[in-house]
């Protein structure tokens, strides 16, 4: 799969206005996101092209996107058209529109009302369903060498079909996990094959389809503490084409194992895993 690839512009644009007096705008913008079952769409990422500016959406969905000041920008200021970007890893990409002249949004055009708000929320749907289970979901610390069962159902959501890559696997089953504590956002990654460097590519459709593996505590180092985690199974998905800038703001680690995975927003189900004292 090839990612278009977006630059900064050397100079400033011609205004698609022409000479038409259009309210004036600033530095920021705001609006929401929301799932297609009206659920929250936290964490989703927001990105405007060309300028390369990113934010996320809070837990109410909610998001503020600030240009970098006029003067850092080519030209002193840039002036066009261009399209908002709002991505989750398993969703449907979605855009919108706005402008801006001289390094500024243009308020009252495009699809910005004119307080600089989003005139509709902007909906993302998943296309593909991952589900994690755990069996049990709940184990005391001191049984370290119970087997603890760890399931993930994939399934397809909207269209045909969707490729998912498990990297650092053997064929067949899950590579790795990573362990988020509920309380202090600390992270464990485990694997289930250490220093694997093998990968799974699986077209998945509607007919569900599970990966996973058998595990023990004892298995996981550092020792995992009593309390609550959300489990995240490690896994990438080939996405409809989407500008490299967008992935790259994200971070440059966040496709690889470990603690900035997690900065690829997903949209998943279950994973809840209890350790008791």
């Amino acid at each position: 799969m090839v990612w278009p690839t977006l630059v900064l512009l050397a100079g400033c644009l011609e205004s698609p206005f022409g000479d038409n007096d259009i309210t004036g705008g600033t530095q920021a913008i705001n609006g929401s996101v929301a799932l297609n079952n009206g659920a929250s769409a936290k964490d989703a990422f927001v990105w405007l092209d060309t300028f390369n500016a990113g934010t996320r959406a809070d837990a109410n969905g909610a998001f503020r996107l600030i240009l970098p000041p006029a003067a850092g920008q080519p030209g002193g200021g840039i002036s066009g058209a261009f399209d908002l970007y709002f991505y989750m890893a398993n969703c449907r990409l979605n855009t919108a529109n706005v402008t801006t002249r001289n390094g500024v949004f243009v308020y009252d055009a495009a699809d910005l009302n004119k307080n600089g708000a989003l005139r509709a929320k902007i909906v993302l749907s998943p296309f593909l369903g991952i589900t994690t289970q755990l069996s049990p979901a709940r184990v005391a610390q001191s049984d370290s060498a119970e087997a603890i069962d760890l399931r993930v159902t994939l399934q397809t959501l909207i269209g045909d079909t969707a490729t998912v890559i498990f990297p650092q696997s053997v064929i067949g089953t899950l590579g790795a996990v990573i362990f988020k504590s509920t309380n202090t956002g600390a992270t464990t990654v485990f694997q289930r094959v250490a220093g694997g460097s093998a990968r799974e590519v699986i077209i998945v459709g509607r007919t569900p389809v599970v990966r996973g593996f058998t595990f023990r505590l004892r298995e996981v180092t550092p020792r995992l503490a009593p309390g609550t985690y959300e489990v995240v199974p490690y896994l990438l998905i080939a996405h409809e084409n989407i500008p490299s800038l967008l992935l790259q703001t994200l971070g440059p680690t966040t496709s690889s194992l470990g603690p900035d995975y997690l900065k690829m927003p997903f949209v998943r189900d279950g994973g809840r895993f209890e350790i008791t004292d």
